[in-house]
C-alpha cells in the first residue's frame, strides 16, 4: 500500500527496468497506463496520481484518481508522448503517487500497455540482450539468422541459416543476436574467449522458453583469429559443422557439428576458450560452439548452424561481416502460386521459395569466371533449362553464383 502523511508529504514509489524489447522500426499505436486499486473506504478523498518518468524526472500525461473502497481498474493513454527507443530503455520508470491524508491506498497491479505494428520484415540487430517478439497464430514466418563474426581477421565470417515456421495460437519467440567481440572476451552468445580474438557468438531463435534447448534455429559465430605474420586467420561459422580453425603447427580446432563441440572445448551453445595460447582464438558459438586453438598462434573454429525447429531449413557458412543479426518476415501459409516468371540474381546466401503444386520451367545461367590479370575475358557461365512437376507444396532453394 502507499500510505500518505497529512500536510506533510506525498508518498512515493516507482517500478523500473520493464523489459520492452520493442523492434526500432515498429509502428507504436498506443501507450497506456493501467492501475488496478482501491481506497481504504469509500469516504476516502486521496488522489492517487500515476504516471510515467524517464531517469527520475516525471512527463506526460498524468493519471490523478480518486479511488472508490472497492477495487477498479482505470487507465489513461499517452500515445504519441514516448518513442520505441524510450520505451525500450532501462531509465522508463512508472510513478505512483499517494495524496496527502491519512488514508491508505491499495493496488494489485500497475502496468504500461504498448500497442504497436511491425515492420515487415522485421529486422532485429546485435543488442547485447534478449529480444522478443509474438508469432501469431494461424499466421506463417519466414527466420533468418546470421551469426556474428570472429574478432581479428579478414574471415571467420558468422554463417547464414534460414527455415520458416507457424503456430496454432499466439506463441512469444525470443531472440538472441550474436556480438562480434572487440577482444579477447568471447561475444554475447555463446562466443568463446582466446588471450587475444574472441570467438562470434550465434545467433538464435527459442520458444517455449530461454534455455539452449528451447532454441529452434540456430546461425553459427566465426572463430576468433590466429596469427601468421600479418594476417589473422580463423574458422568460419555456420553450415551444418563449422569450418576449422588455422593450424599454426600446434594442432587444428574443429568446427561445432550437429551433435558435438568442436575441439578445443567448444559445448553445446559456447564456444571453446583458451585464454593461454599466445595470439590465439576462441572458438564461435553455435548449435554447438566451435573449438578454440589448441595452441599458439592459432584460430578459433566456428560454431555450426541448424534448423531441426523450422520447416525448409537451409545454411551456408562464412557469410556474416560483424556483429550477428535476424530478419523475420510473414509470408503466405499456402505455396507460391507463379503467373510470371520468377528472376533471382546473386544473393550470397540461399533464397528460400515455398512453391505451390505444378509444373515449373527453370532456366539457370552460370556466372562469368573473372578476367586475366593480362586483361583477358575471363570465360562465360553455361546455361541449363528443364522442367520440374511438383506434386505438393515444396520447399525450393535458390543459390545463384557470383562473378569471379
Amino acid at each position: 500500500n502507499i500510505a500518505g502523511v497529512a500536510a506533510i508529504s506525498d508518498k512515493q514509489i516507482y517500478g523500473y527496468n520493464f523489459g520492452f524489447s520493442i523492434p526500432e522500426d515498429a509502428t507504436i499505436n498506443s501507450v497506456k497506463i493501467i492501475f488496478d486499486g482501491k481506497n481504504e473506504s469509500s469516504e476516502a478523498t486521496n488522489i492517487t496520481k500515476v504516471q510515467l518518468g524517464y531517469n527520475g524526472t516525471l512527463r506526460g500525461t498524468q493519471l490523478q484518481q480518486v479511488m472508490t473502497g472497492e477495487y477498479a481498474v482505470y487507465s489513461t493513454d499517452l500515445t504519441g508522448e514516448w518513442t520505441v527507443a524510450e520505451l525500450n530503455s532501462s531509465l522508463l520508470q512508472l510513478y505512483i503517487t499517494g495524496g496527502g491524508g491519512v488514508n491508505a491506498i491499495f493496488f494489485d497491479y500497475a502496468l504500461i500497455e504498448v500497442d504497436f505494428d511491425y515492420a515487415d520484415p522485421i529486422t532485429f540487430p546485435y543488442k547485447g540482450k534478449p529480444q522478443t517478439m509474438i508469432f501469431e497464430g494461424g499466421k506463417r514466418y519466414k527466420i533468418e539468422c546470421w551469426g556474428a563474426q570472429g574478432h581479428k581477421s579478414t574471415c571467420g565470417y558468422g554463417g547464414y541459416v534460414v527455415g520458416e515456421i507457424s503456430y496454432e495460437n499466439d506463441t512469444p519467440v525470443n531472440i538472441y543476436v550474436g556480438q562480434q567481440p572487440a577482444d579477447g572476451s568471447g561475444g554475447w552468445n555463446g562466443g568463446g574467449a582466446g588471450q587475444w580474438h574472441g570467438g562470434g557468438g550465434a545467433s538464435d531463435v527459442r520458444v517455449g522458453g530461454t534455455a539452449l534447448a528451447n532454441r529452434i534455429i540456430v546461425g553459427g559465430g566465426g572463430g576468433g583469429g590466429g596469427y601468421e605474420g600479418d594476417n589473422f586467420k580463423l574458422g568460419g561459422g555456420g553450415g551444418l559443422i563449422g569450418k576449422v580453425g588455422f593450424d599454426y603447427a600446434n594442432g587444428t580446432a574443429t568446427g561445432g557439428t550437429q551433435s558435438a563441440g568442436g575441439n578445443t572445448g567448444g559445448t553445446l551453445g559456447i564456444g571453446g576458450s583458451n585464454t593461454g595460447a599466445y595470439y590465439g582464438g576462441g572458438g564461435g558459438g553455435g548449435y554447438y560452439g566451435g573449438g578454440a586453438t589448441p595452441g599458439n598462434f592459432g584460430g578459433g573454429a566456428g560454431g555450426s548452424s541448424y534448423y531441426g525447429g523450422v520447416e525448409g531449413g537451409a545454411t551456408m557458412d562464412s557469410v556474416r561481416v560483424g556483429h550477428g543479426q535476424i530478419v523475420i518476415t510473414e509470408v503466405s501459409t499456402a505455396g507460391l502460386k507463379l503467373t510470371e516468371p520468377m528472376m533471382f540474381s546473386l544473393a550470397g546466401i540461399p533464397e528460400l521459395v515455398r512453391l505451390a503444386k505444378g509444373k515449373y520451367k527453370l532456366e539457370c545461367w552460370g556466372a562469368q569466371a573473372g578476367p586475366a590479370s593480362n586483361g583477358y575475358t575471363g570465360g562465360f557461365g553455361g546455361y541449363a533449362a528443364g522442367d520440374i512437376d511438383l506434386t505438393e507444396d515444396t520447399y525450393v532453394f535458390v543459390c545463384v553464383g557470383g562473378r569471379g
